[in-house]
């Protein structure tokens, strides 16, 4: 439970790609500093063949320490591996694994059918609706070589469409109801 939060939690503030995901390790990926954490994407590890980083939060380096001192020699057992994602055998947990474990876990705890690649969808989707001068990172945010990929993620009309269907049926509820009473 505690690697899968984290795992979540990391996806949250960083999606990046399931194959990238699985591709990260303890040694050659993270990098601690005196100030906290970095985790390093390499060009080898990601689609659009870019290096990429992200600072970990301050809030998370508490959870990713405990992780690595605590959680992760447990799970790792007798057995040894880079792999930062230590799975229950000891070993590293695939790209599919990935998958299969942060989609059961959103399942069961929100009832919802949300998948790993769902995150760079809310992603570019909340960039586009809470900072739409700012819609030119997508590509960025999201690793894409070319900016036209990238807008496909960008669910925003489709979100803005749905609120304004639900303001007018709101609105014809309200006209109508007098109508049903006899009013």
């Amino acid at each position: 439970q505690y690697r899968d939060g984290l795992l979540l939690a990391l996806v949250t503030i960083w999606p990046i790609r399931r194959r990238g995901l699985a591709a990260l390790t303890v040694s050659r990926h993270l990098e601690f500093d005196n100030g906290g954490a970095n985790i390093l994407l390499y060009p080898s590890d990601a689609k659009a063949k870019r290096a990429e980083s992200v600072r970990v939060p301050e809030q998370l380096l508490p959870y990713l320490t405990r992780y690595l001192k605590e959680i992760r020699p447990v799970l790792l057992g007798r057995r040894y591996h880079d792999g930062l994602w230590g799975s229950y055998r000891g070993r590293p947990l695939t790209a599919g694994r990935l998958y299969d474990i942060a989609r059961a876990r959103i399942i069961a705890k929100f009832g919802k059918d949300m998948c790993l690649h769902d995150f760079r969808r809310a992603a570019a989707t909340f960039l586009a609706m809470d900072a739409p001068e700012k819609i030119g990172l997508i590509p960025g945010v999201l690793q894409h070589a070319s900016p036209d990929v990238g807008q496909h993620y960008n669910l925003s009309r489709s979100v803005q469409a749905g609120q304004r269907f639900a303001a007018h049926l709101a609105e014809e509820r309200k006209r109508l109801r007098p109508m049903l009473r006899g009013e």
